[in-house]
């Protein structure tokens, strides 16, 4: 049996990462997911277990797996995904989450996280509060124009308005 921690920062990643909502079935189910389909792949200190969309960033513990952070595979670099061509497929089946109690908390502030701006802390009641395309935290209208308004992500956000676009300045020299 493979006894596995998810860390916080982990969690956190997971959370701006996935679009739906978060409970600790749905994180324990793609945990396991993850863990028992993905490919394995060692380094010197770590490991890394990948699949289509995900890939787990892993140390070994006192006989556990600890899960320090998570990323998109697909925003993984080149020579990353040749790398993933020698990994190995996972043989563990038998998977245990130690820290169920501790997910079950953190969805819990995660949940409370949807209400405020993460930037400048405005809530729900004050202003509109929507999820960013581009960095997948929660922030408000005002703090969108700030981190990136009007990039080629944010097509079908709420905030998102087409970019003004202005005549040819030649056709105004006489």
């Amino acid at each position: 049996m493979l006894r596995v921690i998810l860390t916080k920062h982990a969690f956190e990643r997971l959370f701006e990462r996935f679009s739906k909502k978060l409970d600790v079935r749905i994180v324990t189910n793609l945990v396991e997911s993850v863990i028992r389909d993905g490919l394995i792949l060692e380094g010197k200190r770590d490991l890394k277990i990948s699949t289509s969309n995900y890939t787990f960033c892993c140390v070994f513990d006192n006989g556990r797996l600890v899960i320090k952070t998570i990323m998109r595979t697909k925003e993984m670099n080149e020579k990353y995904k040749r790398a993933l061509r020698f990994a190995k497929k996972s043989e563990w089946n038998n998977i245990y989450i130690e820290n169920k109690k501790q997910i079950e908390k953190w969805c819990k502030e995660a949940e409370k996280l949807k209400n405020i701006c993460k930037i400048c802390g405005i809530s729900r009641e004050q202003t509109r509060i929507e999820r960013c395309n581009i960095y997948g935290f929660y922030v408000c209208r005002f703090c969108c124009e700030v981190i990136g308004y009007g990039s080629e992500k944010c097509i079908g956000c709420a905030f998102y308005v087409q970019p003004k676009k202005f005549e040819d300045p030649a056709s105004y020299i006489l």
